[in-house]
C-alpha cells in the first residue's frame, strides 16, 4: 500500500454492527432498507396475530349459538361439551407453551411452526362449522384436536411477539400493527359468523369463507415474517438496551433443561415475585371482560330493549329531515322507505352495530394508546385504561335506564344509546387487547438474563391459566345471578329484579374488576418507576 499514489479508501462499515456496506449504498441507506424490512415484519406479525384471534372470537362466541340453532342440540349437552373443551385448552395451552420455548432453544423459530401447522388448523375450523352428524361423540373428536391446535396457534403468535422482535425499536414497530390487527380479527370474529351465516342456516357457506381468509392471512403472514427474521436477528443487538441484550460467547449457550423440568416451571413462573402480581391482574380483569361479552346480549334485548325492528325515521315533516333535504346530496330522499330517510333496521343488525361500533372505537383509539404507553410505560398505561374503563362501564346501564324510563323512549332512542355505550367503552378499551403481552414481554426479557434462556411460552402459558380462571369463575358468577333472579330465556317482558340483575353482572361487576386489576397494578409499578428514577 505503501507504494500505492492512490491509497485504497477505508472501508464502507454499516453503523449499526460493523457490517460490510455493498459498494455503491450508504450506511444511512443500509439503516433505511433495514427499518423497510423490520416494518413488514412487524405487519406480518400483526396479520398472524389478527388472523388466529378472529377464528378465537368466532368459535369461543358462536360455536355454542350453532350447536343449539343450527343443530338443535339439547343445552344440557352442549353446556357439558363446552365445559370439557374449556379445562382441554386451558391445560393444553401452558403445555404447548413450554414445548415452543424447547423447540425455540433448539433454534426452530415460530414463524416456521406455523407455517407447517396452518394447513390442518384451517382445515380443523372448516370442520367445526361443517359436521357430518350431530352426535355429541363426532362433534368430540372434532372439537378436542381443534382445541389443540387452536391453543397451539395462540401461543405460537403470543410467543412471537416477544421471541422474534427485540426489545427496543422492532418492538415498538410491532406494536401498532398487532394491536390494529387483532382489533380487526375481534371484529370479524364477533360480527361476520351470524352475518354470513343467516343465522345458522348457511353454515358451509360462512366456514368456509372464514377459514380460507384467516389461514391464507396466517400463512401470508408467517412465510413473509420468516423471510424477514434474519433481519430482525441482526438487529437486536443495537435494538435492545444494554441491559436487555442477549449474553455473547459462552454465556450465550443455553442450560440444558429437562422436559420435566420445563413442565414444572409452569409452578414457577407462578411464584415470580412479581409477575404474581400480573397473572392476579389477568384473572380479576378477565373475569370482568368475560361477565360482559357472555351477558351482552341478554342486556341489549331485555334492558335496552333491542328485540324489534326500528321503524323508519328521519321522515318527511320532521325538523332534521327538513334541513336534510336542503342539502343537494338528499335532495332525492322522498324516494326511500315509506318517504324516509332511513328503512327498519333488523334486530340482528342492531345487535351487530353494537360491537361494530365498540371496535371501529378501538381502532380510532389504537395509535394515542400505543403513543401514551411510549411516553408513560405500558404498564402504567393498562392500568390507568383499566380505570377510566371501568368508571364507563359504572355509567353505561344508567344512561339506558334514564332513556328507557323517559318519554323519549323508542326502538331508536334505545338503538343510539347503545351505540355511543359502545363507543365510549370502546375507545377506553383500544390498548386492553395489546398492553398485557407488552408487559409480559419485559417480564420475559428480564427472565431471560437471569436463566440464559428465553422461557416466553412458560410466561405466556400461565397468562393463559389465569385467564382461563376468570373466564370460568365468570361462567359459575353469571349462572348463580341468572338464577337467583329468575331469569328466563323465553321471557320477553322481563321483571325489574331481572333487568337489574343482568345490569348487575353486565357492568357493575365488571367495572369492579377493573377497578381492583388497576389498583394491583399501580401498586406493582411503583418498584419499576422507583428503580427507573435510581
Amino acid at each position: 500500500l505503501g507504494n500505492c499514489s492512490d491509497p485504497l479508501p477505508p472501508p464502507r462499515i454499516g453503523a449499526s454492527r460493523g457490517l460490510e456496506v455493498p459498494r455503491g449504498m450508504t450506511a444511512t441507506t443500509t439503516q433505511k432498507g433495514a427499518g423497510m424490512r423490520v416494518t413488514m415484519a412487524a405487519w406480518a406479525f400483526g396479520l398472524c396475530f389478527g388472523a388466529v384471534v378472529a377464528v378465537r372470537i368466532a368459535h369461543e362466541t358462536h360455536l355454542q349459538a350453532f350447536y343449539l340453532k343450527g343443530l338443535g342440540m339439547d343445552p344440557k349437552t352442549v353446556g357439558s361439551m363446552w365445559t370439557l373443551y374449556f379445562f382441554w385448552v386451558g391445560a393444553c395451552e401452558p403445555i404447548m407453551g413450554v414445548v415452543i420455548d424447547a423447540l425455540r432453544d433448539r433454534g426452530v423459530y415460530p414463524s416456521t411452526i406455523i407455517i407447517v401447522l396452518t394447513p390442518i388448523w384451517t382445515y380443523q375450523f372448516l370442520a367445526l362449522f361443517t359436521p357430518s352428524s350431530p352426535d355429541p361423540w363426532r362433534l368430540l373428536a372434532v372439537l378436542l384436536p381443534f382445541g389443540w391446535m387452536q391453543a397451539t396457534m395462540l401461543m405460537l403468535t403470543t410467543t412471537l411477539f416477544q421471541s422474534s422482535f427485540p426489545a427496543g425499536v422492532a418492538r415498538q414497530a410491532a406494536s401498532t400493527p398487532r394491536q390494529l390487527l387483532a382489533i380487526i380479527g375481534l371484529l370479524v370474529g364477533m360480527v361476520s359468523p351470524p352475518l354470513l351465516s343467516s343465522d345458522w342456516t348457511t353454515t358451509h357457506a360462512m366456514a368456509r369463507t372464514l377459514a380460507v381468509g384467516a389461514g391464507s392471512g396466517l400463512m401470508l403472514g408467517a412465510l413473509l415474517l420468516r423471510s424477514l427474521q434474519s433481519t430482525l436477528d441482526a438487529l437486536e443487538p443495537e435494538a435492545a438496551p444494554a441491559a436487555q441484550r442477549k449474553p455473547q460467547g459462552p454465556a450465550a449457550v443455553a442450560p440444558k433443561v429437562g422436559h420435566v423440568q420445563r413442565l414444572l416451571e409452569i409452578v414457577g413462573v407462578f411464584s415470580h415475585p412479581t409477575f404474581r402480581y400480573m397473572l392476579l391482574m389477568s384473572a380479576i380483569s378477565q373475569h370482568g371482560n368475560a361477565l360482559f361479552s357472555t351477558s351482552l346480549q341478554a342486556f341489549l334485548h331485555n334492558v335496552a330493549k333491542v328485540r324489534s325492528p326500528t321503524p323508519p325515521f328521519l321522515c318527511s315533516g320532521g325538523a332534521i329531515a327538513g334541513f336534510l333535504k336542503s342539502i343537494p346530496h338528499f335532495q332525492g330522499w322522498d324516494m326511500t322507505h315509506q318517504g324516509c330517510l332511513v328503512s327498519p333496521i333488523s334486530v340482528k343488525w342492531q345487535k351487530g352495530l353494537v360491537p361494530i361500533s365498540f371496535y371501529l372505537a378501538n381502532l380510532a383509539m389504537a395509535p394515542l394508546v400505543s403513543r401514551l404507553s411510549k411516553q408513560w410505560g405500558a404498564q402504567r398505561t393498562l392500568a390507568t385504561e383499566y380505570r377510566v374503563y371501568a368508571c364507563i362501564l359504572f355509567l353505561s346501564p344508567l344512561m339506558v335506564m334514564l332513556v328507557e324510563g323517559s318519554s323519549y323512549s323508542t326502538e331508536i332512542t334505545s338503538l343510539l344509546v347503545m351505540i355511543a355505550t359502545a363507543i365510549l367503552l370502546g375507545c377506553a378499551a383500544a390498548g386492553l387487547s395489546l398492553l398485557p403481552d407488552v408487559v409480559i414481554s419485559k417480564y420475559v426479557d428480564e427472565d431471560a438474563i437471569e436463566k440464559k434462556r428465553s422461557r416466553a411460552g412458560a410466561f405466556f402459558g400461565a397468562r393463559q391459566v389465569a385467564n382461563r380462571a376468570g373466564s370460568a369463575l365468570a361462567s359459575g358468577v353469571s349462572g348463580l345471578v341468572l338464577s337467583g333472579v329468575g331469569f328466563s330465556a323465553t321471557q320477553d317482558t322481563p321483571a325489574p329484579l331481572v333487568s337489574q340483575g343482568i345490569s348487575f353482572i353486565c357492568f357493575i361487576v365488571p367495572a369492579l374488576c377493573y377497578l381492583v386489576s388497576s389498583e394491583i397494578g399501580y401498586r406493582t409499578m411503583a418498584p419499576f418507576l422507583r428503580e427507573k428514577a435510581d
